[in-house]
């Protein structure tokens, strides 16, 4: 793994591996947890599911040291792992990576998370969507006052009509669409600001090994984790918190 190489969570459970194993090359001058691209071991969330799901964060990383192995059991929805991002920009992650076979595949292998991927459960953490009738879509054009508050932090031109429209049609056509100055200078300016010292107050970024509670340390903050990390992981903001009314 180069710099930001990474894998995401996975319980290693494809046919008939038994047993995974990693024998670490990493710089035999040393390799700390700075370097990033750490072993992440991840417990069960609830287990009383029938299907295993990974907790949001992982209770063991293992850091990779020149010349040693690690090796784990293949258990379909429990031998959850990740390797986290390679900070190092001057060293890579270098390792030998295999499996130890069986004659046939592991029991309970319909609960790998390669099926929990696959399964309509997956969808669980997403609201349920519908299509909007064609009346609903001719309805859906800004009105003056959504422009007059929209003005306070967009670009006027993605505001008029034609722009709507061409932005659209770029997406229908696409599936994404790039819109330059976007906000007003001075929004974009300011959301900067605050990213950047958001990050440094949580120490992430520019190689820096991040806490995987970062954003959520402070009481009240609002925010929550979602997983599970096998699908994504990602934070929701509940309305009405301290922090909303502080922000």
């Amino acid at each position: 793994h180069p710099h930001s190489g990474h894998l995401l969570c996975h319980d290693d459970v494809i046919g008939d591996r038994a047993v995974s194993f990693i024998i670490y090359l990493v710089d035999p001058d040393g390799w700390t947890a700075d370097d990033g691209g750490a072993l992440e071991l991840y417990p069960l969330e609830d287990l009383s599911k029938a299907q295993g799901v990974p907790a949001l964060s992982p209770s063991t990383t293992i850091v990779p040291q020149f010349n040693c192995m690690a090796f784990f059991n293949v258990l379909p929805g429990t031998s959850y792992h990740a390797v986290q991002e390679v900070f190092s920009t001057t060293k890579p992650r270098m390792s030998i990576q295999g499996w130890y076979h069986s004659d046939e595949p592991p029991p309970n292998s319909d609960k790998a998370s390669l099926q929990l991927l696959q399964s309509t459960a997956s969808d669980e953490s997403f609201p349920e969507t519908k299509d909007d009738d064609e009346e609903d879509d001719e309805e859906a054009g800004l009105s003056e006052e959504d422009v007059t508050h929209l003005m306070q932090f967009i670009n006027p031109s993605y505001l008029n009509g034609r722009a709507l429209g061409a932005v659209a049609a770029k997406f229908d056509e696409d599936g994404s669409v790039q819109l330059q100055d976007f906000l007003l200078p001075e929004i974009a300016e300011a959301i900067r600001e605050a990213t950047v010292a958001a990050d440094k107050a949580h120490n992430l970024g520019r190689q820096r090994r991040p806490d995987y509670n970062a954003g959520l340390s402070q009481p009240n903050c609002g925010w929550a984790p979602r997983g599970p990390p096998i699908l994504q992981r990602y934070l929701t903001f509940a309305e009405g918190t301290e922090a909303e009314g502080a922000g």
